[in-house]
């Protein structure tokens, strides 16, 4: 009954049903694209488990000394078989909670990725790449820009957990496409210059964060050639003394020519685009003498390895400018940046999608 309560009240603060999928999804934790929701039922075996193994001599309490062998032997038929844990390592080595849940969480989210077609295969791997959830972590303030409002708030989550979002027969106000109730197309879709308003919003998100890291950031620096501007952001000395040419890129894993690489692994449709766009500069960044640095982020919020490896070297001058630890400066960066991402998204697909009403309250 608790669990339920739980996921009436994530309806009712939503205003919208969630589906037999989504109450699933949102009991996974934020790392593996869920809403860290537990299931009391689902981890009482785990918590039965470290608590007793813990706190009792097991060797005195036979009654509990059973009760803990049950709960061992429920636990083992949740988890993959490399898994289990025998009841005499339970007794002579007490374990955490956190490790036998993490372990129920991977299974569930595993046989749910082998269960699934390729399309929801690329969308659980999207959810679930490191950092995605940056917007989700994040702690709402306006005074910080990490505020959504409550239209944003509520569709966003409709579409994390991949519940439809519009009709089959709905068309797109501005192109007469018809829309998926996945919201693909909404995110997609080059008329009414979303995509481009996408991409400037997180060009200036991240020339803000290396103006506060007092790197001197210049917006959209290049040759003039054909009008080709291989560096949203210049950054003139990045490493010894070298400039760097950061250039920004987002893009979804759920189209045809990723979708594949994407339901593989999570990060491939970031790392194909940062191929692309190596393949793209790096001869016209040579020739200025500027390295070229592709920050790619998928529309789900998961960065490339170039672009992280960024973020973390950014993050030790951002603390040494404001005074944080380097954890706290690159959480920062992370949340600043999937906010301003998530907020595009979801006024994009508002603009696109029928009216949602919101719950009143």
């Amino acid at each position: 009954m608790f669990d339920e309560d739980v996921l009436h009240c994530l309806e009712e603060c939503a205003a919208f049903e969630l589906t037999y999928s989504a109450t699933k999804q949102v009991q996974l934790p934020l790392r593996l694209g869920g809403l860290g929701l537990r299931s009391v039922s689902n981890h009482s075996p785990s918590a039965y488990i470290a608590s007793v193994s813990n706190t009792i001599d097991i060797a005195s309490a036979p009654i509990t000394s059973q009760r803990l062998k049950e709960a061992v032997a429920l636990y083992n038929s949740m988890v993959n078989p490399a898994d289990a844990i025998a009841f005499e390592s339970v007794t002579s080595s007490p374990p955490q909670q956190h490790h036998l849940s993490g372990k129920i969480e991977e299974t569930f989210f595993n046989t749910f990725l082998q269960n699934s077609m390729v399309c929801t295969r690329a969308w659980l791997r999207a959810v679930s790449a490191t950092n995605a959830n940056a917007w989700l972590r994040a702690i709402p303030s306006i005074h910080k820009d990490l505020a959504l409002e409550p239209n944003e708030m509520q569709v966003l989550l409709k579409w994390w957990l991949g519940i439809p979002i519009s009709s089959m027969n709905s068309k797109c106000p501005l192109c007469l496409k018809t829309l998926d109730p996945d919201g693909h197309h909404a995110l997609t879709c080059r008329s009414g210059g979303d995509t481009i308003t996408r991409h400037n919003k997180l060009r200036d998100c991240f020339a803000n964060l290396c103006s506060k890291a007092c790197l001197s950031p210049q917006l959209e620096k290049g040759p003039g050639i054909d009008f080709s501007r291989p560096a949203d952001v210049l950054v003139p000395n990045w490493s010894l003394s070298r400039p760097a040419a950061f250039d920004l890129k987002v893009i979804h894993p759920l189209n045809t020519d990723l979708i594949l690489e994407a339901s593989m692994a999570s990060g491939n449709s970031a790392e194909c685009g940062e191929a692309g766009k190596h393949a793209k500069n790096d001869e016209t960044c040579s020739e200025l003498g500027w390295t070229c640095i592709p920050l790619v982020v998928e529309v789900y919020g998961g960065w490339g390895c170039e672009a992280q490896e960024c973020f973390s070297k950014l993050s030790k001058r951002l603390a040494m400018q404001m005074g944080l630890s380097d954890s706290e400066a690159l959480s920062q960066i992370y949340c600043l940046l999937g906010v301003t991402l998530m907020r595009q998204n979801a006024r994009a697909i508002l603009l696109r999608c029928p009216h949602i009403p919101l719950y009143e309250f």
